[in-house]
């Protein structure tokens, strides 16, 4: 776990979270293990953290994020503006390229993340790729990252979850702490209310 953000959210002080792309893809394809990945994105929705990505995987989140099907194009790019809404896409320039070239102990993919996070002075990256949490000192899982939140912070948001359509599926709903309710997880719709529970923390995993 990188030192920096406890010691940051002790003072105070704004924390910068960088989501890596597996991270984003376990709550938006309902992969097992979203619990904390669920929860991390919940505190950046609500500015409890300043959450981030870097845009040399954003259209690959937005691709895979978005459900198949009639209008999968249009589901993209609602994807897209929901998490442009609260998260800062890092661009991918010249300079982060270069630096990238230098981070030896990391694929291209993962460096060229790595480097922008740190030219952009993020606090922790967010990640379930193993190399990666073992090539960089910034790296950690959500759940680490979760933990230390919750203990600094405390409960921010209240939880429910609600049926979206006739269909069936379900979504995960938060309350800010002004009282009033939005939609968090954009576009995830489950399938069932305990899948629902589960990504959102409200049931634990089994």
């Amino acid at each position: 776990m990188p030192p920096d953000p406890e010691a940051r959210l002790r003072r105070g002080e704004p924390v910068r979270v960088l989501f890596d792309a597996n991270v984003l893809l376990d709550v938006f394809l309902q992969r097992a293990g979203a619990v904390p990945a669920g929860r991390a994105l919940t505190f950046a929705e609500t500015d409890a953290v300043s959450g981030h990505v870097c845009a040399s995987a954003f259209g690959v989140i937005c691709h895979r994020g978005a459900e198949r099907g009639t209008g999968r194009e249009r589901r993209e790019r609602q994807l897209a503006a929901e998490l442009m809404r609260f998260l800062e896409v890092l661009p991918l320039t010249r300079e982060v390229l270069a630096a990238a070239l230098g981070y030896e102990r990391l694929s291209f993919e993962d460096a060229q993340v790595a480097a922008a996070g740190d030219l952009a002075g993020i606090d922790a990256i967010l990640t379930g790729d193993r190399d990666f949490l073992r090539g960089h000192p910034l790296a950690c899982r959500p759940r680490d990252l979760v933990s230390v939140l919750e203990s600094q912070l405390g409960e921010r948001t209240d939880h429910r979850v609600v049926r979206i359509t006739p269909e069936g599926a379900f979504r995960v709903e938060i309350a800010d702490p002004a009282g009033g309710w939005r939609q968090t997880l954009p576009l995830a719709g489950f399938p069932s209310r305990e899948q629902a529970e589960r990504v959102a923390g409200l049931r634990s995993e089994e």
